[in-house]
């Protein structure tokens, strides 16, 4: 992530809590908001609804929401330390479902990154228990662990642009969730002399 993203993100951050997702994304149509930092917009207000005694369950929120949080928090812990970072945090409770979010925005190929890195772990699958999933880093091989390394390599070309994709999801999941308006049936009476 660039500097100059990164401080927008920062400021962005400020202005966001006291709106709300419709608010985000009326500000987006406008063009106030940039499209590439939006989704970290609607992350910083969805994040508020998430009690943080059960950090990462999700299962409270919508599936749009739970959708923006698990691929922004799965970024950025990639971002900031890689998989070994991702799964030794408790955001790797949330691995597989990640998974299913990004084939969901249309990151085919993040996705297919994300479920290489399943491998190391027995079963090919991380445990949802983030103190069972640590043990299970601690006994990786040099090899998977050099594997793991190589799969950071290939997230950071970002075959998949991810804000762009959450943007688009988030607008298109609104407009399919936003009822019609009705419309008004005229029925003509019949005229008294037919």
């Amino acid at each position: 992530m660039n500097k100059l993203l990164f401080l927008l993100l920062i400021l962005s951050s400020f202005a966001v809590k006291s709106e709300n997702i419709k608010q985000l994304v009326q500000r987006l149509e406008r063009g106030d908001i940039q499209e590439n930092i939006f989704a970290y917009d609607v992350y910083e207000v969805i994040v508020d609804k998430v009690d943080p005694n059960e950090w990462p369950n999700y299962s409270k929120l919508s599936q749009l929401e739970q959708n923006i949080l698990m691929i922004v928090d799965f970024e950025g812990q990639i971002n900031n330390g890689g998989f070994d970072q991702y799964y030794f945090n408790s955001y790797g409770d949330n691995a597989v479902a990640t998974v299913n979010a990004l084939i969901e925005i249309g990151a085919k190929e993040t996705a297919d990154i994300l479920s290489k890195s399943f491998t190391v772990f027995p079963n090919r699958k991380p445990s949802e228990i983030r103190e069972t999933r640590q043990t299970q880093l601690d006994a990786l091989t040099k090899a998977q662990q050099d594997y793991l390394d190589k799969l950071d390599d290939e997230f950071y070309e970002y075959p998949n642009d991810l804000s762009v994709l959450l943007t688009k999801y988030a607008n298109s999941t609104r407009k399919c969730n936003t009822r019609p308006k009705p419309q008004l049936l005229i029925r003509h009476r019949p005229s008294a002399a037919a």
